[in-house]
């Protein structure tokens, strides 16, 4: 039995998991397996619920006396951007915010050098005085020791104050990191004994409150855990915490020095190991304002059971780079929920039940019925289009995926993954003079007309292909649908337009990310693919995920029909060398409903090798729901789910801008799920012996697996053969020792 073996089957029977057990699971490689461990124990708490609320972030100031090196909020007196709510000010706030529906006041700042308990106590019975049924959720340890010093009282007198005066519950911010070695480094704010005190004596007096954890900066994985292991023991003693919520770091606007958001991969495991170690807790949140709504949707399937609200005027995350936005709406927070198949519940601050839900999710777990189909897919035998349908409903998200990677390992290395640089032209672009330099890899995008605007022709087409080629680069045509239209406006066949666009030098011709293919039917796709392949042509597909804002589920039958055509003209013509995955125009695709997606073109088509992700085209939730600016990020933040889809059967990035600047950050994220990138050309041929190479500055990567899995482990470890239903009730009565 291998040690994950042991700590799984610990988990299943109930077992109190060690410090050593969580330490182990961070630096392990099998994230998947971990999430998928998580999520069981999830759904033993938990069933599919998971909670949001209809809450406002009011911050009355971020003038402070403290300089913690990982702030971005926080202002001296007179500097530039420091504010200090008036009272009038603040219940205006309150108002608002309660005239829009606000059930909770989350009301945390700076340690403003004059505001002392008096004003809190005036400031919290105004609110309470207006709107006696509001929450009001305020202040960190780190306030109230703050103001325990002004005030020359104990912790507990100030908090009964406070309680008077209308608190009903405290956040938990300000723990950050309790290990001295990174507690000293980060911050001089309140020692960990004094946090922990001071959330003792106010669980003691009847006041729930939550807690935190920031990471991604300077501490370690055991770091982590000791933080874990002070937060489970306070818990066992008081059962006074209502909520874990881990806080991933922002890298801008403070002194850290630290230049790149967590990854991906390290949010999701951070939350599934507090799932598993915090066995005393009841909620795990998933805070979208830190992670982006993309992990955070995905967050739900790693063991978290809550998403936080709708965070109206959020300043701290977003003064340091948050790229979420400063709110979500309702409807957009209950979409997301159920677009990862589970059921969304309104709460109020303390986790009771608000009004009852009218929508469920979809099947979300996968049953024994789907392994014999999971099964066939492995051994690489072709499912029938109704067959795939049926996985793409009832399995659950894990099982898809691992399935999915297995049959890719059949193609490739399990640790390899890959991208291309090219210049993209347009067709007005590739007359120009030393537009490129010789020798690199062009992507010349007939959906593209650019300056010429005008419609294509065939004497431009050839006459921009003849000039390319003669410079000698290596030059993949792209847009299926210009062809098509091409086609029907001139007196060659189709099989002649291919011909000549072969005896140019083209070798490759491929989808264009830039063009709609839905309009075209699967016949005609099928028609272009194998006219071109007749030619001497190879080509690369692409297929729409649609995923309307009116519907829970994708439309999968379109989409699979699409696939099946594609991959029986591949048993005909073996012609095609890739399989890109996009999201349709004007869909709703979230990044759950894309991971199954990709993870479906891999199952459905053993017989194409190579499956892409398009960096530059991955479909992000932050646009969809983003109701004011954020900070900064490379590529609106996609970039941090984008390694988990190649745990889920994808290996290719697909082409990148030849300008594009962050390609180290994109290798990292590569790095990230213990992978190894590759620059490759248009026939995926790596161009680069070493991807280490490529890089345009050293790195070293923080935050990830240390242990590498060799191909025999990937094998040996898939748990293909889970049986959810009984894995999710052995030991559910157990207690915990």
């Amino acid at each position: 039995m291998t040690e994950f073996d042991r700590i799984r089957e610990k988990v299943l029977r109930g077992v109190r998991i060690s410090e050593n057990d969580a330490i182990f699971l961070y630096e392990s490689p099998r994230l998947f397996e971990i999430g998928q461990l998580a999520d069981i124990i999830n759904y033993r708490k938990n069933k599919d619920v998971v909670f949001y609320n209809i809450n406002t972030h009011l911050n009355p100031t971020n003038i402070c006396v403290m300089s913690c090196k990982f702030c971005g909020f926080a202002r001296k007196p007179g500097e530039e951007g420091a504010y200090a709510y008036t009272l009038e000010e603040i219940l205006a706030k309150a108002t608002q915010a309660v005239e829009n529906g606000a059930k909770e006041l989350h009301m945390v700042g700076g340690l403003h050098p004059r505001w002392g308990l008096e004003y809190f106590a005036s400031m919290f019975r105004a609110i309470k005085t207006k709107f006696p049924d509001v929450h009001i959720k305020a202040l960190t340890a780190v306030e109230i020791d703050w103001l325990a010093r002004k005030s020359r009282k104990s912790h507990s007198d100030v908090l009964l104050i406070l309680k008077d005066a209308g608190l009903d519950s405290m956040p938990g911010g300000g723990a950050e990191i309790f290990h001295p070695d990174c507690r000293d480094v980060i911050t001089a704010k309140l020692a960990t004994e004094d946090w922990l005190a001071i959330h003792r004596t106010a669980h003691n007096m009847g006041l729930k409150t939550n807690c935190t954890m920031l990471y991604g900066h300077v501490e370690s994985y055991a770091h982590r855990v000791y933080h874990f292991q002070k937060l489970r023991a306070l818990q066992d003693e008081t059962h006074g915490f209502n909520c874990f919520i881990p806080l991933a770091f922002q890298p801008h606007n403070n002194e850290m020095g630290i230049e790149r958001y967590t990854f991906g991969a390290d949010d999701l495991k951070t939350i599934a190991v507090a799932r598993l170690y915090l066995d005393n807790f009841q909620q795990i949140k998933s805070y979208w304002v830190m992670l982006g709504q993309d992990i955070a949707q995905l967050g739900l399937h790693f063991g978290a059971n809550d998403m936080d609200g709708t965070v109206n005027d959020e300043k701290i995350s977003n003064m340091a780079g948050g790229r979420a936005g400063i709110g979500m709406q309702k409807k957009s927070i209950k979409r997301l929920i159920l677009k990862s198949r589970k059921n969304p519940q309104e709460r109020d601050t303390l986790y009771n039940s608000v009004g009852s839900e009218s929508e469920s999710a979809a099947i979300s777990k996968s049953s024994s019925a789907i392994l014999p189909y999971l099964q066939k897919a492995v051994d690489r035998e072709l499912l029938s289009s109704e067959d795939v349908h049926f996985v793409a409903e009832q399995a659950d998200l894990f099982t898809l995926a691992m399935t999915a990677q297995k049959i890719r390992n059949h193609f490739l290395p399990y640790n390899q993954a890959s991208c291309n640089l090219a210049y993209e032209l347009d067709l007005s672009q590739a007359f120009e003079e030393n537009a490129y330099p010789l020798g690199s890899s062009i992507i010349l995008d007939l959906a593209n007309l650019g300056a010429l605007k005008s419609e294509l022709t065939l004497g431009a087409l050839f006459k921009a292909v003849s000039k390319l080629q003669v410079q000698d680069h290596s030059l993949v045509l792209a847009g299926f649908g210009s062809v098509w239209k091409l086609l029907q406006g001139c007196t060659l066949t189709l099989a002649e337009i291919f011909q000549q666009i072969r005896d140019l030098g083209v070798k490759v011709f491929a989808s264009s990310l830039n063009e709609n293919e839905a309009s075209l039917t699967h016949r005609e796709i099928v028609k272009l693919h194998r006219t071109a392949h007749a030619s001497g042509l190879i080509t690369i597909a692409k297929v729409e995920i649609n995923s309307p804002p009116t519907e829970l589920t994708p439309l999968w039958k379109s989409f699979i029909e699409r696939v099946i055509a594609l991959r029986t003209l591949q048993a005909e013509t073996h012609g095609i060398s890739a399989i890109c995955v996009e999201p349709a125009s004007d869909s709703w695709v979230t990044a759950q409903e894309y991971m199954r997606a990709v993870a479906l073109v891999r199952i459905a088509c053993p017989n194409i090798e190579h499956v892409i992700v398009p960096f530059q085209r991955l479909p992000t939730s932050r646009e969809l729901h983003l109701m004011g600016e954020g900070g900064q990020g490379l590529l609106r933040g996609q970039e941090k789910y984008a390694p988990l889809l190649l745990l889920a059967g994808a290996d290719d990035f697909g082409s990148l801008p030849k300008k594009t600047k962050g390609l180290t950050r994109i290798y990292e994220e590569i790095a990230s799920v213990g992978m190894r990138p590759r620059l490759r050309d248009s026939h995926f041929v790596t161009v680069a012996a070493k991807w280490e190479d490529q890089l345009e500055s050293p790195f070293d990567l923080r935050h990830v697996p240390v242990h590498e899995m060799t191909s025999n482990e990937v094998e040996q470890n898939f748990y293909l053969n889970l049986d959810w239903d009984s894995a999710q009730g052995v030991g559910e009565n157990a207690s915990y020792h």
